[in-house]
């Protein structure tokens, strides 16, 4: 009994970290506004090239600033990405972890 609620325990955080919100910034539609910046700050910054980028971005085949988007974080994610003026941040759902 004990070994199969272990099992579904490991499975289960293997799933909800298989599952994620990930983030990018299109660097060619961005503005540099910085409305991403005042809604989500803890994600969205300015970069040395005065658009926005992903603060702490995870690593990828494509060398993209991805930045990975925890539960807390989604709402304020999805409402920068909606108030984008250029449609910027891409949003991306229900990705496997890489």
């Amino acid at each position: 009994m004990i070994v199969i609620l272990i099992f579904f325990v490991i499975c289960y955080n293997l799933f909800k970290e298989a599952l994620y919100l990930k983030a990018r910034v299109k660097k060619d539609t961005c503005i540099g506004c910085g409305a991403c910046t005042v809604i989500a700050d803890q994600i969205f910054q300015i970069g040395d090239d005065g658009l926005a980028e992903v603060i702490n971005p995870i690593e990828n085949e494509l060398e993209e600033k991805i930045g990975k988007i925890t539960e807390e974080e989604k709402e304020n994610v999805i409402d920068a990405a909606e108030s984008c003026p250029t449609n910027a941040i891409e949003v991306i759902e229900n990705e496997e972890h890489e």
